[in-house]
Parts: C-alpha cells; sequence; structure tokens
C-alpha cells in the first residue's frame, strides 16, 4: 500500500519522544548501548492515550460547545445547565480526580439523547459505577465492552475504528463477526446509529440463523470482499441480513489468507535451521491437505517442528526445567522460568512475570501455540503474523550482511501490507509489543537487539523482600 502510512507512523513515532532514545540519521548504530533506557520507555508504553482519557477528548470534541482560552476549560450546555471541565490536555490534569462527576453526568446526557426507547426508557443502560470507571481507566478495557461505550456515547464509524485501533491497540471491525459487522453498519448510517436498532438487527440475526446449516464451503478472500461489500453496497437492513445469512458459513471458519500468510513465514523461518532450503508447494491444495503436507515434513524431518523453532526463536527468555507427578507419572518440563510475583511478594504457583517481560513475553508464539497454529486448532492473529515477519526479516538481513535506515521503513512497508491483506489493522506504536519490534528494527541486528532488552529485563526485575 503506497498511501503515505509509513510516514504518518514514523512521524507518531517521533512525536512520542523517540528521539531522545535515537537519532536515527546521525548514529543508526548507537541504539545497541542505550538498552537499560529502551526498557524504562518500554514501561511507560502501553496505549496511546488511556481509555478513560481518550473517551474525555472524544466527548470535548464531540458535544462541547466550545473551548474557554482564558479559563482553560471546555463548556458543555445541558437542558438545565452549563457544565464546565478542566482542559485534559495540561500537565496537571488528574485522570482519577479532575472532572469526574460532571463527565459522569454529560455521559448519562448523551446516553440518555441517543438510547431511549419511545417509553423513555434507557436500551443500553451503564451503572454508574462502571461509568465512573471507565473515565478512569488508565489502559483500555475489553472489547465488548468499547462497543457499550461507543454506542451510549453515539459514536461513528470512524471514531468507534480508532478507538480500536489507537487506543484498544486491537484490529478495527471484525468482518468474521456477525455482532460487529452489524455495529459497523449502525454506525455507518446515521439513521441507524443506535443502541436499540443495533440489539434489533442483532436479535434478528440470532432468529434466523438458527435455521442456517453451515458447512465447510466458503469464500475465498473473504475479509476484502466482505470490507468492500459492507461499506459500499449494504444500505438497507433487508441487505444487512442477507448477507450475513448469506455468508455465515465464514464467520465460524479461521481466516485462510492470515492462516497461508503464517505458514509461509514459519516455512521461511523453519528452512533458516535446515541444512537445505526444502520447497513446499500448496498449489491445488485445500486447507487440510496443506495442514497434511506440513505434519508429514515435519514427521520426516525436513521442516523444523514447533518446539525447535519456539526455542530457537526464544532462546532470549530464561527457561527452568521442572518435575511434576501427575496421576502417578513423573512429568518433566522445560518452561519459561517462573518470576517473582513482586506485588505479593511471594513466589507464585503459576508462571508469573513482572510488568515489562510478562506484557513482551505473553505475544511470543511458544511451541504450543506454534502446534495450535500449524493444525489450525487456533486461529493465527496479528502478533503471530508480526513476530514471524520480524524473525524472517532478521534473517533476511542476516543474510545479506549489511544494515541501512532503508531496511527499517522496508519492513514498515510490507509489515503493514501484510497485517492488510489478512483484515487486520496496521503497525502502531501504542502497542508495546509492535513498539519492541520497531524500535529493534532500528539496530544493525534486530533480533539480537530484541533478544538482548528481553534478556535485560528480566536479569533486571527487582527481587522481592520475602521476609516482609
Amino acid at each position: 500500500m503506497h498511501d503515505g502510512y509509513t510516514n504518518i507512523l514514523t512521524g507518531k513515532i517521533n512525536d512520542w519522544g523517540l528521539d531522545k532514545i535515537y537519532e536515527m540519521e546521525d548514529d543508526i548504530y548507537g541504539l545497541e548501548n542505550r538498552v537499560p533506557e529502551i526498557i524504562d520507555y518500554l514501561k511507560d508504553i502501553h496505549f496511546s492515550m488511556p481509555l478513560g482519557l481518550a473517551l474525555r477528548r472524544y466527548i470535548c470534541e464531540q458535544y462541547s460547545s466550545g473551548f474557554d482560552t482564558e479559563g482553560k476549560c471546555y463548556r458543555f450546555s445541558l437542558p438545565e445547565k452549563v457544565i464546565f471541565t478542566k482542559d485534559y490536555t495540561t500537565e496537571d490534569y488528574d485522570i482519577e480526580t479532575d472532572d469526574i462527576t460532571e463527565y459522569i453526568e454529560i455521559f448519562n446526557y448523551i446516553n440518555a439523547k441517543f438510547n431511549t426507547d419511545g417509553n423513555g426508557n434507557l436500551t443500553i443502560d451503564i451503572p454508574k459505577a462502571e461509568i465512573r470507571r471507565q473515565l478512569r481507566a488508565t489502559t483500555g478495557c475489553i472489547r465488548k465492552k468499547m462497543f457499550d461505550l461507543s454506542f451510549a456515547l453515539h459514536m461513528d464509524s470512524e471514531y468507534t475504528s480508532k478507538f480500536l485501533t489507537d487506543v484498544l491497540a486491537e484490529q478495527t471491525y471484525n468482518y468474521r463477526e456477525p455482532k460487529e459487522i452489524i455495529a459497523l453498519f449502525c454506525q455507518s448510517n446515521e439513521e441507524f446509529n443506535c443502541y436499540q436498532k443495533y440489539d434489533e438487527l442483532c436479535k434478528m440475526f440470532d432468529l434466523k440463523s438458527k435455521d442456517i446449516v453451515i458447512t465447510k464451503e466458503k469464500k475465498e478472500n473473504y475479509t476484502s470482499f466482505a470490507r468492500k461489500t459492507i461499506i459500499q453496497e449494504i444500505k438497507t437492513e433487508e441487505m444487512l441480513i442477507e448477507f450475513l445469512l448469506t455468508n455465515i458459513t465464514n464467520f465460524y471458519m479461521y481466516s485462510e489468507t492470515a492462516y497461508n500468510e503464517f505458514v509461509s513465514l514459519y516455512i521461511k523461518a523453519s528452512s533458516s535451521l535446515l541444512p537445505s532450503d526444502k520447497k513446499l508447494s500448496f498449489e491445488g491444495k485445500t486447507i487440510e491437505e496443506r495442514i497434511n503436507v506440513l505434519k508429514e515434513f515435519i514427521k520426516n524431518d525436513n521442516l523444523i517442528n514447533p518446539e525447535q523453532l519456539a526455542k530457537e526463536m526464544l532462546a532470549c527468555i530464561p527457561r527452568a526445567t521442572t518435575e511434576r507427578i501427575k496421576n502417578g507419572k513423573k512429568i518433566v518440563s522445560n518452561d519459561f522460568i517462573n518470576i517473582y510475583n513482586g506485588e505479593n511478594g511471594q513466589d507464585s504457583k503459576k508462571v508469573k512475570t513482572t510488568e515489562l517481560p510478562k506484557r513482551i513475553t505473553m505475544n511470543l508464539p511458544v511451541s504450543d501455540r506454534l502446534w495450535d497454529l500449524i493444525r489450525r486448532e487456533k486461529p493465527v492473529d496479528r502478533k503471530d503474523i508480526v513476530f514471524m515477519k520480524f524473525y524472517v526479516f532478521s534473517l533476511y538481513l542476516q543474510e545479506k550482511d549489511e544494515y541501512s535506515a532503508e531496511d527499517y521503513f522496508i519492513f514498515l512497508d510490507e509489515c503493514n501490507d501484510l497485517l492488510v491483506r489478512c483484515g487486520m489493522s496496521r503497525l502502531y506504536p501504542g502497542n508495546r509489543f509492535e513498539n519492541l519490534i520497531m524500535l529493534s528494527l532500528l539496530a544493525s541486528n534486530p533480533f539480537e537487539m530484541f533478544e538482548n532488552i528481553i534478556e535485560f529485563s528480566f536479569m533486571n526485575e527487582p527481587q522481592p523482600n520475602l521476609d516482609d
């Protein structure tokens, strides 16, 4: 895609203060010496803007009657009163306390204005405590709750998409989820943009879909087809329901595009560990046949198996051999090492890490997940695609044996094109995992840089005082 997104993304990264960590033009190789500084930076990043602050920004932009430059506050004209709120962009703004009562009142006013039925009842009733919690949120929320908030605040499709990608750091509307397709339809048409209509269409689809027989037949390149059809061609409720019922088989299948892209990356990553490159041909084969080919190649040692590849890719993460008895049998495992639970000041029976390692390593494809993805027992998601693309790209740079700043932009373009092909949103620096990958790509050996940061973050996690 050539729409200038890479330049926009680069500018956004610079806006975030990354220039304090590196000066790409002056010292492309200096990044390796600043690992501690990068770790401190990454610990502060999770979302581009806390959900609570993003909600307040949206409310101010869409519903305030103006900004008082002298008083540095926003003015809201409600039916029986005028409310003023502080400028949420000031450095001393406290998301925990400032204007919380006022914003709750404004939130309820907006919800009542757009989501009240003919009998005067709210069609989506969000408790006051929940509103307070979301307005104070310093991270994000679960995806379903974001859709509830979007209808309560009468967001259109553009704003909802921004919250999903920029605030939650997730993909935009999921074209394989019927209720998200219905939400997209409602929020793209002002006459349908209310929770009552959304709920009505969801119930209508649930009722009519009960008689549909789900088969294995599915549409090729469904995501691209759905994106174009829903946005450009579906204009009425009848057309929407017809589309949903006609494509119901695609909703209960995993994305073939994402699976094929993942398999391609897996083969490239595995082949690099073999004495010679074994070529696989999937031409004319079904998904089930492709899975069997992969299994056969792994079985015959013509392709590295997931456990071997995971150990190679994740060698930077400390591991420990543990033994336990289950059903009278001794089970030996070589899993990620336990990290002290610093908050509780005690060892945890479960594998836990403190903040930075946990946020990064939870996105890495361990061997069990790689097996599930190859067998198509779980869907391929964006973190699988991004990490595998990064690993393969790093192998390419090592083979090329040279590095320039241009390689960084090549990766951004290639990875973003790949994500879009899979119906996913493009790389976003508000996602800490993707931010780390983009940072690592500024080093002369990207994957080595990635490993150094991971290793350093584990080595420098504070040990709690168990006597306290």
